[in-house]
């Protein structure tokens, strides 16, 4: 239960901020400009986004820069370190403090991000620009390191700041460089493309790692809830209205299937049998055979009759 409780409330949580670290910082920003600043829900409301930014701003980059540190790098594998700070490193090689340090640089990307959008209030120009250059750094960084563990997670990490890069050009369309509106829209319908394309392949690969999972968990319960469940109701459902159009007149009376005339069949050929037993088969059979004898035997002395009157 202690190690559950270490891992729940250190190394979850941990992993939430790291993953919602643009949205908490953002929603908790937003919370310093509600209209209405009178109230108990703006207070707490200042006081939840104080406790988050200290997290997001101080606790997240210090504990990134200490597992960094050579005294912890070797630590890094034992179990208590591991679940308390080990959302800061999961997946990661734990070689180098260049592969160590991509947590550090995913936070610092998005802390420089926030901090310019939110207090600098400059021209778009240099905005688009500093977004152009963090996202280009972060590429290299990415493509240069290869700080995940498996060769398919940094080819996908590659593929995902590669789309990034793609779209942080278009940014200047929508910017006073192009005056026309239209374009604006048509090439915003174009990054909407382009980030469903990135989501897609990034869904066939989650679909292809997990393809042993997902068919077991289809020969384990779909599939039996279908065929016992499922199934045997939808079947008798569609059967009750069925005869209730059959009885309005919307639809023919169905002939008989191919089970019922099998079955039927079967009937025909059990009644045939207790009339014509096998004895008395057996019995009008040799009968046949007998008879089909003595005219054979006929025909033979007729034969011969046949040539003695010949021979006198």
């Amino acid at each position: 239960m202690a190690s559950m409780a270490i891992t729940l409330f250190y190394y979850e949580i941990l992993r939430l901020f790291l993953e919602g670290y643009l949205e908490l910082v953002t929603a908790c920003w937003m919370n310093f400009y509600a209209p209405d600043k009178s109230s108990a829900n703006f207070a707490f409301g200042v006081v939840f986004s104080v406790a988050v930014l200290s997290v997001c701003f101080l606790a997240l980059p210090a504990a990134a820069i200490v597992a960094l540190l050579p005294q912890f790098r070797d630590r890094l594998t034992e179990g208590p370190l591991q679940r308390r700070i080990g959302a800061l490193y999961s997946e990661q090689k734990t070689t180098s403090a260049w592969s160590l340090a991509y947590n550090a640089v995913f936070i610092g990307r998005r802390f420089a991000f926030l901090m310019f959008f939110l207090l600098f209030d400059g021209p778009a120009t240099v905005q688009i620009l500093v977004v152009l250059y963090l996202n280009l750094t972060s590429l290299v960084y990415v493509a240069s390191t290869r700080a995940l563990g498996r060769r398919l997670h940094n080819q996908l990490d590659c593929f995902d700041e590669y789309w990034i890069c793609i779209l942080s050009f278009h940014l200047v369309c929508f910017s006073d460089l192009v005056g026309d509106a239209a374009v604006a829209v048509g090439y915003g319908w174009l990054m909407i493309g382009l980030m469903l394309v990135n989501m897609l392949v990034k869904v066939c690969f989650i679909l292809w790692e997990n393809w042993a999972r997902l068919r077991m968990v289809y020969l384990t319960f779909i599939l039996p809830f279908w065929l016992n469940v499922l199934k045997p109701r939808l079947l008798q459902l569609w059967e009750m209205i069925r005869d209730q159009l059959v009885k309005l007149g919307c639809l023919k009376p169905r002939g008989p299937t191919k089970e019922a005339l099998a079955a039927l069949a079967k009937i025909e050929e059990a009644k045939a049998e207790e009339e014509d037993p096998a004895e008395l088969r057996g019995f009008s059979s040799g009968y046949l055979i007998v008879q089909q004898l003595n005219q054979a035997r006929g025909k033979l002395s007729n034969s011969r009759r046949a040539r003695k009157k010949l021979e006198e």
